[in-house]
């Protein structure tokens, strides 16, 4: 897909963060934009803000872990602005915790949001989505917590693994339809995720000294601009993973070095074993 313009774009989480860089890059390609969001006030707010720049935006109060809610927004974007092309289902929290702190109604939230909400999202579009053959693209929102594990960040990083899974194999499962998709793995990037999160924390919330760590990071991390700016580019080139962290690179190869003496091990002592 090389020109966004008039193209039908669905953004979850577009009222700040990412999904807002997103929204505002695809509206400056020409792309019609509807942002999506379970914020109200906020929404409100970052669509007019928007709008008075791209008229073609239009803006929906959303919740992708209600699948009735979800489908409500898909038929008012069709009514408005036509058949989706480009499915970005990057709503998402960052519920955290070490063994046994989250809450059953943590893991909950984190698993509806970040797993179930871009399931649904694609359930949902998929038929729409079909309908523009190779003119359609998926992003399925994740994170480099995707790819290492967290001692203290328990369902936010086992929900960013699932929704790795998920993409990889949705892009075979699409293939040969022509449906591009990408899995986004972002970083430390500038946004608002620790104060969003807190409304779906129960508990005290994170170790001061944790949450100021976290807080320092985010601040130095990339704009979600720049972020926004890469991820079209990448479904332009169909990139499966769109990343943005040098230090994931390195934690890659390690990983693989070890999933790689792991994996001889245990070849070689069922090849050592005799079968029973």
């Amino acid at each position: 897909m090389q020109s966004f313009e008039n193209k039908v774009v669905f953004v979850t989480g577009a009222a700040s963060g990412l999904g807002l860089a997103l929204s505002e890059s695809f509206a400056k390609q020409g792309a019609l934009v509807m942002m999506a969001d379970n914020n109200p006030e906020s929404l409100l707010d970052a669509h007019k803000r928007i709008s008075e720049i791209y008229s073609q935006t239009r803006s929906v109060v959303c919740d992708v872990s209600d699948r009735d809610s979800l489908e409500a927004a898909a038929w008012e974007t069709k009514q408005q602005l036509g058949n989706v092309s480009i499915l970005i289902n990057n709503a998402g929290v960052g519920i955290g915790g070490a063994p046994g702190q989250a809450s059953p109604e943590e893991w909950k939230a984190a698993i509806d949001i970040n797993v179930l909400g871009p399931v649904f999202g694609v359930d949902i579009f998929l038929e729409m989505l079909r309908q523009q053959g190779e003119g359609a693209h998926i992003v399925n929102t994740g994170s480099m917590a995707g790819f290492i594990p967290s001692d203290r960040m328990l369902p936010y990083s086992a929900t960013k693994h699932a929704i790795v899974g998920y993409s990889e194999s949705l892009s075979i499962a699409l293939a040969a339809e022509g449906i591009g998709v990408s899995v986004l793995c972002p970083g430390f990037v500038k946004t608002n995720i620790l104060s969003t999160t807190q409304r779906y924390s129960e508990g005290p919330g994170p170790d001061p000294q944790q949450a100021a760590v976290m807080k320092a990071l985010l601040e130095e991390g990339l704009s979600a601009e720049v972020v926004a700016e890469l991820t079209l580019d990448s479904i332009r080139k169909n990139r499966m993973y769109i990343f943005t962290d040098a230090l994931l690179h390195e934690t890659l190869k390690q990983k693989q070095k070890q999933m790689d003496q792991d994996c001889v091990d245990c070849l070689a002592f069922l090849t050592a074993t005799p079968v029973s």
